[in-house]
């Protein structure tokens, strides 16, 4: 081989180690933090919650909750700091007047400034 197929092999072989290390590195760094929790409940008198949640990466799908019941995810936020997980919320009350709610369930960015979590109260 000349030195020129070498150098290009190297080059090869290099950006194929640092992509795998890179990705390798941030997988361990991401598994450091921790896992994060989010859990739904449902506290209305009567009637199913319906809700269907998701981040950027990730449909959790529809789901309903019985009242007095609750549902829950957990997941490793991204290393750069930009997690997202947002929830529709929506239920017809025994009057049959509809509820619909959109929430930020969790952002990287404000995780600290509520530690105990979200209660929405109808």
């Amino acid at each position: 081989m000349n030195q020129r197929t070498i150098s290009q092999f190297s080059i090869f072989w290099l950006v194929i180690i640092l992509t795998f290390g890179i990705s390798g590195a941030f997988t361990v760094v991401s598994k450091l933090f921790g896992r994060n929790y989010v859990r739904i409940f449902n506290e209305l008198d009567n009637g199913l919650l319906f809700f269907h949640c998701k981040s950027k990466d990730d449909d959790l799908g529809l789901r309903n909750l019985q009242p007095g019941t609750y549902w829950e995810f957990s997941f490793h936020q991204r290393v750069f700091g930009t997690t997202l997980y947002f929830c529709n919320f929506w239920y017809t009350n025994s009057s049959k007047i509809k509820f619909h709610a959109v929430f930020d369930v969790y952002r990287e960015s404000t995780k600290f400034l509520n530690k105990r979590g979200w209660t929405i109260l109808i």
